[in-house]
């Protein structure tokens, strides 16, 4: 099951500096950041891979019933444009044919089988893969690819600098003046209101458990977590 994941900032080694490097073209990006899923779990992507699940939502939801994993292959039809074909005149303005009329790709579909389908086809159930390949295989200057292909690549390396921007943006420490915990820190949250004769903390953790109780199990002593169950410590605050 997809789950939603928090980017939490780029990735450091050992020795605290950024693991891997930002490239203009984010093809030859490297840079890695630190994702925190619903379940706790935090795992590292390449910025790219982040920028590419983000576009290819709609993709892995199209009207295709198995999305495409990767293109391997391309064939140039006779009825392909050549140079001199590939614009039109309209009021003394030079404009391009927005057509891939004659080309097809090989996919490599999500259940291991291969298929040709039309330019049109693939660049519409998948447009980062297909101009990835057209890039990698120095056929997106054709005319049936030059019209698209920046304008995709562009949109991913936009989605790219917001991740960045992002995650170099630091996490508010205060707010109106007092110090805001961590997520999920709920005792450091209750030690601020003793700290400050307070209880706001608190009675935000109060009205939010009283939200979730009725999906919850409160075990008796020596009573087993039930299958299928997490374990939550109790607090103090929900008793």
């Amino acid at each position: 099951m997809d789950q939603i994941g928090v980017i939490k900032g780029r990735k450091r080694g050992a020795d605290g500096n950024f693991i891997e490097k930002f490239h203009a073209n984010p093809i030859l990006d490297t840079s890695i950041y630190e994702v925190e899923f619903e379940d706790g779990r935090v795992e590292s992507y390449y910025a790219n891979q982040i920028a590419e699940s983000i576009l290819e939502e709609s993709e892995i939801n199209s009207n295709m019933p198995h999305h495409i994993s990767d293109c391997v292959d391309h064939r140039k039809g006779s009825q392909a444009l050549n140079d001199q074909e590939a614009y039109l005149f309209v009021k003394g303005r030079k404009l391009q044919k927005l057509t891939t009329k004659g080309w097809k790709l090989c996919a490599e579909l999500s259940n291991g089988d291969t298929e040709w389908m039309d330019l049109k086809v693939a660049k519409e159930a998948s447009p980062i893969k297909a101009a990835r390949y057209a890039v990698a295989n120095k056929i997106s200057s054709e005319p049936a690819f030059r019209w698209w292909v920046p304008y995709i690549l562009n949109k991913e390396e936009r989605i790219i600098i917001a991740v960045k921007r992002r995650s170099a943006k630091p996490r508010k420490t205060e707010k109106f003046g007092l110090e805001v915990p961590k997520p999920n820190d709920i005792r450091r949250a209750l030690k601020i209101d003793n700290e400050t004769s307070t209880s706001r903390s608190r009675d935000a953790l109060t009205k939010e458990a009283k939200t979730v109780l009725p999906a919850l199990k409160i075990l008796g002593t020596g009573e087993k977590i039930p299958p299928g169950f997490k374990y939550i410590e109790q607090l103090t605050f929900l008793t």
